[in-house]
Parts: structure tokens; C-alpha cells; sequence
């Protein structure tokens, strides 16, 4: 069986594309649940295991320093070897130094990182990495339960997590997600804590939502919409046991008024023995569909691709059917949130990505030749990048004149173009060679190609300080990317 039979991939170029093809007959939506991300690179992982650029776990940053740890030595010391040594802070023969003193135990810090003494108290010891992780999530969580325990928000939890909320990650679970941790993860998940849950939705729209919302952040990523057929899943498990299983929970919506809009639930990984699984959820799925008892003709994943282009035509349906934020996060923020927003998604202007407009400011010396019908002048500018429309300003009348979209990019001497200059510019060879004659970078404008205006307009909120400036960083400017 390949991949692309068990993961359907279909990217769309338009929100009734989208709808039509998850209303088809072909896709029967009550038996899937939905995932959107705002980048189709990121994977299927939970946001506990995930590991940024820096190659550090994710979960790093939101563990206190106090986070301080026994690693048992016996016969698993070559576990730490590797992630020591990167830390620099111990080297090869201090390691082995300690190693051959039989230590009982090595000192580990929030990082897992060997540290040769502290001053901190001893939280707790491990003795294999997949415990130190349950003990960092276990810090976390329990953090997390006692602030908003004494912050006297709402929780549900049982007895047996409210006698540890003095943080005490002693209490090792047998299985890990475990099952009285299910409500305070999700929670904490729902808020943006790292846990080992993975958000999902019973509506596609609020999958939809989260996979474009980062367009107005002028994200340039193709999102993603996740289709799960959780249905497919949950009828193989009804005599599984719970290790090495995929569970679907959903918290108790009259606690969490976002949830229960969102019409929100949430998958765990649940792994037996030692090791614990990095992969992302589509691979486990996939790699292991002999163990989940997954026939070779049944679609267990639809990836929806929604190129950029598109992210913002389709927020603003969304907007239109009610799918904005004062319906997904109900109260006041979500109501000024969802004002906010409306009023950037209806001015956003796509541009694309690999192509910038910029405003260039010219002297009246220069406008006055441009209206001459002269057709080429030069800028001496390392752009690098493809320039789509430059557009033509004067400081003088902050008036635009108009602007033209063909130029080359010039990585030679202004030599090759110098006869071209003396026929048709009013610059003479001697004026050209003094300004420009050290200049081995620039534009060339063929003002033969400029869109004039009628009736030049004036910019009224807008003083040019630079020679040129790039259009989607200003907000005054931004209009022009309509032409």
C-alpha cells in the first residue's frame, strides 16, 4: 500500500472547491474530524514533543529552572551521552570520569543536560528518557493546575491530581497520557501549553478557520485542513486494550466556553514500554496500519493543501457564514477580535510571494523628464529580489505619477548600458560617468513601459524619507497594490 493511497492529498483552489468536495457523496464528513494548520510543512506531532529550529525541544521554555532530576545510572548512562556533550557544558572525558566512578546517580537539569552539582532541590529520579519526559510534562501540568487552582478559575479534576498539586512528579502514571490527566490536558492544550495532545474539531469550518487565519499576519505558507476518520478508528478498538493505542477524547464542553463552540476533541498517542514515539500521527497510522487492522482500501487521512493565494478569500467566506472569532471564542475579546479582524481581512491584498512593489521617489528634474516621453533613467539599488510594480513619486507634489512594471535587475557595470543612456536620456556621458561610473549594481527603468496616470493623485498621509520603499511594510501605501 502506498502513502498517497492512505493519505489522500488534494489541494484546492477555491472555498466552494472546498465545499463541494467535502459535501460530495464521496466523503461522508459526520465520519471525520478536522485539523488546521497555517503551514503545511508542520507535522501531525503534538507540541510536547516537537522540537524547534534550534533542534531544542519546544516544551523547554515553559519549564521553570527549578526542574532538577536524578538520572539512575545502571546500564542506560549511554542514553544521556549524545545531548550532554552538545550542551557543552560537560566534555567527553569528564563524562566517562563519571561514568567510571559508578555513580549511582547524575544531576540533569530541565534541558536533560548532566550538570556536575546543584544547589537546587532533587525534584525526583528517572531512569529512562521516556520517564524524564512524562516528569517534564507531569512539572508542567501541575504548575499549571495550581496557579489556576489559586487563581479560582473552574477545573475538573479528580482527587488523585489534587493531591499532587504541591508539584510532587514522584507519582509516575503507568501509561502516559493517563486517563486522570485527560481534562487538565486538554485544557491546558486548548490554552496553549505543550502537551502530548493533538486539537481537533467536528467542524470542518473551525479547521478551515485555523489553517488561514495566519494571513492576516502576512504568513506567505500554503495551510493545511486535516480530514481524521476517527469513525474508521474507534470501530477497531472495542476490545483493544489501552496501551499502544490512539484514544479520541472530548472534555466536558459546560466547563470551556471556546470548546464547546468550537465543537472541539482531542487525540493521544498512548505507547507501551519505554520508548516513546516522535512520529507524527500520519506515519503511526500509516506505518503501523497492520496493527491498527487498516484494510488497504480504506482512506484513513483527506489532506486538504489550500495554497496562499487563496487563505484570504477564504477567511472572509468564513467571516461571512458566521465562522469568526466572536463565534469561536465567545465573550468580549472574541467580539473586538472579530471586529478587528474583519476589517483587515476585507482591506488584505494578496501579493505574491516572490514578487515585491515598491514606491521610488524622483526629483522634479526626473518627473519633468519622465513627461517628456524620455525612456530610460537608472537606479543604483542592490534589489535582490524580483521587483513586480515600481511606482512612480515625487517628493515635491507628494503626488504618484504612475508606475511601471518591467525593469531588469543589472549585475554588471552602468558600461554595458552607456551608449543606450546617451541617446536617450537628457544625463550626459560625462554627468552619467560621475554619478554612476563606480556603480556595478542598479535598475534600469524603459519608461517606454510606464503607466501614467490621468490625474496623478496626491498622498496625503504619507512623507517619503528613503529613496524607495517597499509597499506592504507601510500601511499608508498598501492601496497601490491594487494596481
Amino acid at each position: 500500500m502506498k502513502c498517497d493511497e492512505f493519505i489522500k492529498e488534494i489541494e484546492i483552489d477555491s472555498y466552494e472547491d472546498l465545499i463541494n468536495k467535502i459535501y460530495s457523496s464521496n466523503f461522508n464528513r459526520k465520519e471525520y474530524i478536522f485539523r488546521g494548520i497555517g503551514n503545511v510543512k508542520y507535522d501531525l506531532i503534538p507540541k510536547a514533543l516537537r522540537r524547534n529550529e534550534f533542534d531544542q525541544a519546544v516544551i523547554n521554555k515553559y519549564i521553570s529552572s527549578d526542574f532538577i532530576v536524578n538520572w539512575k545510572v545502571e546500564n542506560n548512562w549511554e542514553e544521556l551521552l549524545n545531548d550532554s556533550l552538545k550542551n557543552f557544558k560537560i566534555d567527553y572525558e569528564e563524562y566517562c570520569d563519571m561514568i567510571n566512578d559508578e555513580q549511582d546517580t547524575l544531576i540533569l537539569d530541565k534541558y536533560g543536560f548532566i550538570q556536575k552539582e546543584t544547589d537546587k532541590k532533587i525534584l525526583c529520579s528517572v531512569g529512562s528518557k521516556k520517564e524524564l519526559q512524562i516528569k517534564r510534562e507531569l512539572h508542567l501540568l501541575l504548575r499549571f493546575f495550581n496557579w489556576i487552582d489559586k487563581t479560582g478559575l473552574e477545573i475538573n479534576v479528580n482527587t488523585s491530581i489534587r493531591s499532587l498539586i504541591h508539584e510532587n512528579i514522584k507519582f509516575t502514571p503507568e501509561s502516559w497520557p493517563h486517563p486522570d490527566f485527560f481534562e487538565i490536558i486538554s485544557l491546558a492544550q486548548h490554552y496553549g501549553l505543550p502537551t502530548e495532545a493533538l486539537d481537533w474539531s467536528y467542524r470542518f469550518e473551525v479547521g478551515l478557520y485555523f489553517a488561514v487565519k495566519n494571513i492576516l499576519k502576512n504568513n506567505r505558507d500554503e495551510g493545511v485542513l486535516w480530514a481524521l476518520n476517527y469513525k474508521l478508528l474507534e470501530n477497531k478498538y472495542l476490545d483493544k486494550p489501552l496501551d499502544n493505542k490512539i484514544l479520541f477524547y472530548r472534555p466536558q464542553y459546560y466547563l470551556n466556553n471556546n470548546l464547546r463552540a468550537q465543537k472541539g476533541l482531542f487525540t493521544f498517542v498512548i505507547n507501551e514500554g519505554q520508548k516513546i514515539d516522535y512520529r507524527p500521527l500520519d506515519k503511526i497510522l500509516f506505518e503501523d496500519r497492520d496493527e491498527f487492522n487498516l484494510n488497504p482500501n480504506e482512506n484513513i487521512f483527506y489532506k486538504f493543501i489550500i495554497p496562499n493565494k487563496i487563505k484570504a478569500d477564504i477567511l472572509k467566506e468564513l467571516y461571512r457564514d458566521g465562522w469568526s472569532e466572536k463565534f469561536m471564542f465567545p465573550g468580549y475579546m472574541g467580539v473586538v477580535k472579530s471586529m478587528k479582524n474583519k476589517v483587515k481581512s476585507d482591506d488584505y491584498i494578496y501579493e505574491p510571494p516572490n514578487k515585491k512593489s515598491i514606491l521610488m521617489s524622483f526629483s522634479k528634474y526626473e518627473i519633468d523628464k519622465i513627461k517628456e516621453g524620455k525612456n530610460v533613467t537608472f537606479r543604483k539599488f542592490r534589489l535582490k529580489k524580483p521587483i513586480d510594480k515600481i511606482f512612480i513619486y515625487s517628493r515635491d507634489s507628494k503626488k504618484i505619477y504612475g508606475y511601471y512594471n518591467s525593469h531588469h535587475i543589472i549585475n554588471n557595470t552602468i558600461d554595458h548600458y552607456l551608449q543606450i543612456f546617451k541617446e536617450q536620456s537628457l544625463i550626459s556621458e560625462e554627468e552619467l560617468l560621475d554619478k554612476y561610473g563606480n556603480v556595478d549594481f542598479g535598475i534600469t527603468i524603459q519608461l517606454s513601459d510606464l503607466n501614467l496616470f490621468k490625474y496623478p493623485f496626491k498622498l496625503h498621509n504619507y512623507n517619503e524619507t528613503n529613496e524607495y520603499s517597499f509597499l506592504e511594510k507601510v500601511n499608508s501605501l498598501k492601496l497601490l497594490l491594487n494596481f
